[in-house]
């Protein structure tokens, strides 16, 4: 039961990050919720290696029989932060670029940076 309710939220979490990112006119606040779906998308990554009961997947003096959490998501996780943290610098990069050209972070003014 409350692996369902920990899911749930972190799907209302993903999809209030997809709707400031689609709705939002500020460029700031889209870049604010695609940060929130990814927070949201790595925490579901994580919980998928979890294992209750289970132990750091080091095989050191431990028998094989040992239940051991899955470090597969735990290495896509670390992954999907590092493109994240690379996704988001270049939006900001984006933003503060038009911020120079416009004067403004509304995402409708980018019309006017044509050629």
């Amino acid at each position: 039961m409350l692996s369902v309710i920990f899911y749930g939220i972190l799907m209302v979490m993903f999809l209030l990050g997809l709707a400031v990112l689609l709705l939002s006119k500020n460029a700031i606040k889209a870049v604010m919720g695609l940060a929130v779906m990814t927070t949201a998308l790595n925490v579901f990554l994580v919980s998928l290696g979890y294992v209750k009961g289970g132990t750091a997947p080091i095989f050191f003096d431990v028998s094989f029989t040992t239940k051991a959490a899955d470090p597969i998501p735990q290495a896509l996780t670390l992954t999907s932060i590092v493109i994240d943290i690379a996704l988001t610098a270049l939006a900001l990069g984006f933003a503060v670029y038009l911020f120079k050209k416009t004067g403004s972070v509304d995402l409708r003014d980018m019309r006017r940076l044509r050629g």
